[in-house]
């Protein structure tokens, strides 16, 4: 180790070979392994000056899609077993191909003085059953 301390945009040390079918780390990457470029792109502002956002275009996912229905998110299609499933409160801002994880704004109940009127969450859907579970992130309804 050199002894250098890393910064957020410091050029990653080290890459691994990660396998999305099984889910295990499949070795270290050498140095002449191209990857991929990945455009940034900013994403929502989360500020007291800005009007929280009330609704989205709906998301397409594998088999369904993911929309904000009145304020809820909603997943609907192959992924909620053919129907409708409410995943829990919010605006869906983005989610994976497969819908496995839906990030999301939703409202913070009495925010203190200053602070933002919402809070981005990230829901995981699925628990290996045949019917859709949701985990909502403790920090909904919180003022914290």
């Amino acid at each position: 180790r050199s002894g250098r301390v890393p910064r957020d945009d410091s050029p990653a040390g080290d890459w691994v070979a990660f396998d999305v079918g099984s889910q295990l780390v499949r070795g270290s990457l050498n140095a002449r392994t191209s990857l991929e470029t990945v455009r940034w792109t900013d994403g929502p502002v989360f500020d007291v000056s800005v009007a929280p956002p009330t609704a989205a275009a709906p998301i397409e996912v594998s088999g369904g899609r993911v929309e904000t229905v009145d304020g809820w998110v909603v997943l609907t299609g192959r992924p909620a077993g053919g129907g409708r499933f409410v995943v829990g409160p919010g605006v869906a801002l983005a989610a994976t191909r497969s819908g496995t994880f839906v990030l999301a704004v939703v409202p913070v109940v009495n925010p203190p003085e200053g602070a933002p009127r919402v809070r981005p969450v990230v829901y995981q859907i699925g628990g290996g059953g045949s019917v859709p579970e949701a985990s909502p992130p403790d920090t909904v309804g919180s003022s914290r």
